[in-house]
């Protein structure tokens, strides 16, 4: 639908549930015609049909909601007192809405009820002989009569509507839709959230049992649970624009009262969000406006004599993006001037001039999300008090979002935040940290790999007390989570492996070590204790598939708890290991494949890296498939010919390792010997053969590689 159509479609629903009131409400009056607030909730009503009549065009709605509005408003004054024809006429007006309701519905306009229309207005006079008069002046039944005899000067004698002769218009649309209290979908959320724990505890289970029949079954309810979940969690999806329509007339009004001309233009206002989130972001995005107003904006004056429009233009718009939904605020203002900040940090002596220069401006601007920290140079109503935007990002980081500032003086800024579509149910990986399991949320998590021995030694290096990881060209932060977090671990030595998640949160990069990655699944959101509360590191817990209770971490509590400030806080460049990424440089998964041979695939084409018992292997046709996350997964060689199926009949090992690969129609796996390593080469896009680590390696392009395999 457009979005007239859209918003005829939920004026016709109101519309309807609101007469039904109307007409509830004109029969309490007729047993008691004293009852104000009976009185008073019709004209309400009346008004706000009529006011959204105007808007849509609606002239003959109008028209009928305005002459009801005009009886009830004398009844409601005292002019008139109700009788039995004032709420016969009244009750007849309301069949005529619900007709003109239907037709609108029908034709989309109101145009085929003008007759319907006429004639009751023309009835209406009929009242005015039986009206009992309250202490008025003699004239005022008059001015009503007068105001019926212009709509319809001389209307037929004899003249009236029965019950019977206007259809009510029964409205598909109100039949086809229910309104349901917020407290019942939350319930159904908590159900949906109880049903996919469940789920989960059964799915894992049944990598145990080998009856066929069973494993249908299971892969039947995954299904049924997971479009379930998606349903309901639809039901609590609202469009953003229900937060930010207020906020145009906001900027209107603080621009003119300091003396700025800017207006606000909103794209993607139908991009939906959970509605615990638009509540929560209502006051951030508030905050954002005022500062690009009050802080971003010039006066016309300054901007004309900089070439600009003397009118300023903020753009805020909202757009689903990997999962999540990224709402941005831009402006063509002045921009962040990144000198003044760092003669404000100066001033207030938050980091010195050594620890400046080795900054960066985007790093620079982190520093306006510091409490206390304002550019201001006086305190108004409006800002300077250095209060506020430490506020947003501790609202969005609540959340389990994330907020990025980019901004070019003299140009403009850009303020973007990421939110997850919903708090009730994530993504996560299960990781193993000393001797307990913890989830991480998927949606910051950049990379995994596992390190030891000769790889180990390689990808660690040493700066002062920390330890830092190579990755890409940088030296990233790493962060044993189980010291930092204070879980029990048991004694290792220097030469055990472990696991490393490289996490990308608030415009940073940087490494948590764990013991081991257990498994990638959805879980659910449940509030922290209250003995927890306190430990910014958690953000909730959750109940794994074999029922242990495991704790949700935030990575970025984490890496404030482990104490990440100044240099720390950002990667180093590491000019010993990778030159700087070029235009072709790219990522690689290096692997060795079923015959000795080295391959490279590119990292954005792996979906997954799987290893399958070979017992679990099935056949259909000439391709091997195995069964995975509710679907079927075929397995093709990539030592062969394209689209080669893997040779599972001379295959000697007990398990195969799987690169699994996304395509449009469908999850594909690419069976190899082993997995070697993660690289950056310069190669071409699509494919051919380069030397890595002194080795001859094919450049296996699935997307090419898979181009002739049927869907």
């Amino acid at each position: 639908m457009s979005e007239l159509d859209e918003t005829l479609r939920e004026f016709l629903i109101e519309g309807h549930e609101s007469l039904g009131q109307i007409e509830q409400l004109m029969l309490s009056m007729e047993n008691d015609a004293t009852r104000a607030d009976a009185v008073s909730g019709c004209f309400r009503l009346l008004h706000s049909i009529k006011g959204a009549c105007g808007f849509l065009g609606l002239r003959h709605l109008e028209e009928l909601s305005h002459a009801a509005e005009s009886l009830l408003a004398s009844i409601r004054s005292g002019e008139i007192t109700a009788g039995t024809s004032h709420i016969n006429w009244l009750l007849q007006a309301v069949d005529g809405l619900k007709k003109l309701l239907a037709l609108i519905e029908t034709d989309g306009s109101d145009n085929a009820g003008a007759a319907t229309v006429s004639q009751i207005l023309a009835n209406r006079s009929s009242y005015s002989q039986q009206a009992e008069p309250v202490k008025a002046p003699s004239t005022v039944p008059m001015r009503i009569t007068a105001e019926i005899a212009h709509i319809h000067p001389n209307p037929p004698s004899g003249t009236s509507i029965k019950h019977d002769d206007i259809p009510a218009g029964a409205s598909m649309l109100a039949e086809a839709t229910v309104r349901i209290g917020v407290e019942v979908i939350d319930r159904l959320m908590a159900l949906a959230s109880e049903l996919v724990l469940a789920r989960n505890r059964i799915m894992q289970a049944s990598d145990q049992i080998e009856d066929a029949g069973y494993q249908a079954a299971t892969r039947q309810l995954n299904l049924v649970t997971s479009e379930l979940q998606e349903v309901v969690m639809r039901t609590r999806m609202q469009p953003i624009a229900n937060v930010w329509s207020k906020l145009p007339r906001m900027v209107r009004d603080l621009s003119r009262q300091i003396g700025k001309q800017c207006r606000l233009d909103l794209e993607g206002g139908e991009t939906e969000l959970d509605k615990t989130l638009l509540e929560a972001i209502k006051a951030p995005l508030t905050h954002l406006a005022r500062n690009s107003v009050d802080h971003g904006i010039e006066l016309p004056s300054i901007r004309m004599g900089l070439g600009k429009p003397a009118e300023g233009k903020i753009v805020l718009r909202a757009s689903h993006e990997a999962g999540q939904v990224t709402i941005e605020m831009s402006d063509d203002g002045r921009g962040i001037d990144t000198d003044r900040i760092r003669a404000k940090v100066l001033s207030q002596r938050l980091a010195t001039s050594d620890d400046l220069a080795r900054l960066s401006d985007s790093q620079i601007m982190q520093y306006v999300f510091m409490p206390g920290f304002s550019t201001a140079d006086r305190v108004t109503e409006i800002s300077g008090r250095g209060v506020g935007m430490d506020v947003v990002k501790n609202s969005i980081e609540s959340l389990g979002g994330s907020i990025d500032l980019s901004s070019t003086l003299g140009t403009g800024a850009v303020v973007r935040l990421r939110l997850p579509l919903t708090l009730a149910i994530i993504k996560a990986l299960i990781v193993s940290a000393g001797n307990s399991a913890v989830a991480l949320p998927q949606a910051g998590i950049v990379e995994l790999m596992r390190l030891e021995g000769e790889r180990r030694t390689r990808a660690l290096t040493h700066v002062g007390d920390a330890v830092y990881l190579r990755f890409r060209s940088e030296l990233l932060p790493l962060i044993d989570l189980a010291k930092t977090m204070g879980i029990p671990c048991s004694q290792e030595s220097d030469t055990d492996a472990f696991s490393v998640v490289v996490v990308h949160a608030e415009n940073r990069q940087f490494a948590l070590r764990v013991n081991k990655i257990l498994d990638s699944q959805e879980i659910v959101v449940k509030p922290l204790p209250s003995l927890l509360k306190g430990i910014p590191a958690y953000s909730g817990i959750t109940l794994l598939g074999d029922g242990a209770i495991a704790l949700i971490v935030d990575p970025v509590g984490v890496a404030r708890l482990a104490g990440l400030q100044g240099r720390r806080n950002q990667a180093i460049r590491d000019d010993s290991k990778t030159p700087e990424l070029t235009k072709n440089t790219r990522p690689l998964l290096l692997v060795e494949t079923t015959r000795n041979r080295m391959q490279a695939i590119p990292l954005e084409s792996v979906d997954r890296l799987e290893v399958f018992p070979v017992n679990r292997l099935e056949h259909t046709d000439d391709t091997p498939v195995v069964q995975y996350r509710g679907g079927i997964l075929p397995l093709y060689d990539t030592s062969g010919h394209p689209g080669c199926p893997f040779d599972a009949e001379r295959w000697t090992s007990g398990t195969v390792s799987v690169v699994v690969h996304q395509t449009p129609h469908g999850l594909k796996g690419l069976v190899v010997a082993r997995i070697v390593d993660t690289v950056i080469e310069s190669v071409e896009e699509t494919g051919g053969i380069t030397i890595i680590r002194g080795s001859v390696t094919q450049i296996v392009v699935p997307e090419t590689w898979l181009a002739g395999v049927p869907q």
